[in-house]
């Protein structure tokens, strides 16, 4: 009888787990979903709120007119460009900061590791990182969108407590032979965390291209703008003058329905390469994992 009580708690335990992660699921695919679907959809049918869980009159109407639009391949590709060079010089810094405070005999590491400290707790903001390189004669130019990146000090201690997994007879029997640090880092370090390394670029990755703020800063010219940027600007514009443009577009266009088109395919990037990073995250969390 104490059995039957307990394989029947274990069941309803497991069915009401089931169903959290059920109702989380459904919770975070429905917007993607709904975006696909009024994407797809007539723009009445948008407009009119008919579409829930399904398309209603399936067009690419939306697709159609999005993709003849030269300024949207131009800012695609400009956030190819940012958020490969930006997550690459994250990166960068990242595993090579991460690396050296594993180095308790490094020289000035109690300065360095305050410094890094101060930055954890307190941050000037992009407004004086704005006015101190804009004083530089370099506003407008792309390239400070680079120079305005960096990495935080979560990162570098998720990185720092992975390279501290690696077992000390790794790096003790490469010294032995005679590799210098930068030999260490490239050939044994990394490697040995490769699954950290992808959550993390992963994670900066994704920021990177969903980032708008600093590009509507510093950029003015329409021919750089990034994505993000350049979705916002277009939303601002057609809500400005919905109905003017609704009044002359086709009955299975909308101004709804374009903004819905640009969004899922602002997402496509990131659908894309998901399924392929999320067999890294287990491990990769695991590795990364503060150690005391």
């Amino acid at each position: 009888m104490g059995r039957k009580k307990i394989f029947t708690g274990d069941r309803v335990f497991d069915f009401l787990v089931k169903l959290i992660i059920g109702v989380l699921v459904f919770i975070i695919m429905y917007p993607i979903l709904y975006t696909f679907f009024a994407s797809i959809s007539s723009g009445w049918a948008v407009d009119t709120g008919q579409v829930t869980f399904f398309p209603v009159n399936p067009t690419l109407a939306s697709y159609r007119e999005v993709i003849v639009e030269p300024q949207f391949w131009r800012a695609y590709g400009n956030s190819i460009i940012i958020t490969t060079l930006q997550t690459s010089l994250t990166m960068f810094v990242l595993l090579t900061a991460a690396y050296a405070y594993t180095k308790k005999d490094m020289p000035g590491f109690k300065l360095f590791t305050i410094l890094m400290l101060i930055t954890f707790f307190f941050n000037a903001g992009q407004i004086p990182q704005f006015v101190n390189l804009g004083e530089l004669g370099l506003r407008n130019f792309a390239g400070l969108i680079l120079l305005g990146s960096g990495t935080g000090m979560i990162s570098i201690l998720i990185a720092k407590s992975a390279y501290q997994g690696i077992p000390d007879g790794l790096f003790e029997a490469a010294i032995l032979d005679g590799a210098n640090d930068f030999q260490i880092l490239w050939h044994i370090a990394i490697p040995s965390i490769k699954p950290t390394i992808a959550v993390l670029a992963f994670q900066q990755g994704v920021a990177s291209w969903n980032a708008w703020l600093w590009a509507n800063i510093l950029l003015r010219s329409d021919e750089q703008i990034p994505l993000q940027l350049y979705l916002r600007n277009f939303i601002i514009r057609r809500t400005a003058m919905m109905e003017e443009v609704d009044a002359f577009l086709d009955p299975a266009l909308s101004s709804q329905t374009l903004i819905y088109a640009l969004i899922f395919a602002a997402m496509i990037p990131v659908i894309i390469v998901f399924p392929y990073m999320q067999r890294f995250f287990k491990r990769g969390i695991f590795e990364g994992g503060i150690k005391a």
